[in-house]
């Protein structure tokens, strides 16, 4: 008859940062500075916006903000992932309205999911950026950085990876050239408690007969704990009792 036990033992663990998020792009054409009032954000709740694409500057004179066709969205890293979003409208009606003039979100630790639009000709137009952030996330920002953006040019403009959007600056006009950075944010890292992985197969039995031992393993990778999360309680090896018959 098997008997299975528990041992202690100490288990050292280095610590590691949750995997970078991932990253799609989501068609916004039908949704983004068209005619008339339209929401455009994010569809899964977790992804906040990376960047923005823009294609056709110029053609059947086409110069403001209906250029931007698609958005980059990213999901945000463990516990994050897990939680659900608080959110506000940022009002921008004026912001993008006045020369050399940020639009944010305001709120520290808020970052952009999406953007409420009235029109395409005008940045004005961008009337509103939907601003989120995880529940639990502090209200403070991470690192910022500001990009130098040109819409003219097809294509996507987007923050660095393991960043956000926050803002929009605009210069001394009102159409897509005048559009000349984003600001790019971090979420400050949350703490991450560890958890077991999947036991191991047993090793081979310390002997062919007589009653021997044989062990198996665990990690505590399921996540790592990272961030001043907590280590995974109980024990990373199992023993059991093997080959008991009689030599």
């Amino acid at each position: 008859m098997h008997v299975s036990f528990i041992v202690q033992l100490l288990f050292l663990l280095s610590w590691s940062n949750p995997t970078r998020g991932q990253c799609g792009n989501e068609d916004w054409t039908s949704t983004f500075a068209i005619a008339g009032d339209s929401t455009s954000q994010c569809s899964n709740n977790v992804y906040y916006v990376n960047g923005l694409r823009s294609e056709g500057y110029g053609a059947q004179l086409e110069t403001g903000p209906g250029v931007i066709k698609a958005a980059r969205c990213c999901s945000v890293d463990q516990p994050y992932s897990q939680e659900s979003n608080s959110c506000y409208q940022a009002q921008w009606w004026t912001d993008l309205q006045r020369h050399d003039s940020w639009a944010l979100c305001e709120n520290p630790g808020y970052l952009l999911r999406g953007f409420f639009t009235v029109g395409r000709n005008f940045l004005a137009d961008i009337g509103e950026g939907v601003c989120c952030k995880p529940v639990s996330h502090p209200d403070q920002d991470g690192p910022c950085r500001d990009i130098n953006v040109n819409f003219i040019a097809d294509g996507m403009r987007q923050c660095p990876i393991g960043m956000f959007l926050k803002g929009l600056y605009k210069t001394t006009c009102s159409t897509i050239d005048c559009l000349t950075q984003i600001r790019c944010c971090e979420l400050i890292p949350g703490s991450v408690d560890g958890g077991w992985s999947d036991w191991g197969a047993w090793n081979p039995c310390s002997v062919t007969c007589g009653g021997g031992t044989q062990i198996r393993f665990r990690t505590c990778t399921n996540p790592p704990p990272s961030n001043g999360g907590n280590n995974c309680a109980g024990d990373p090896l199992e023993l059991q009792i093997c080959n008991q018959t009689p030599c």
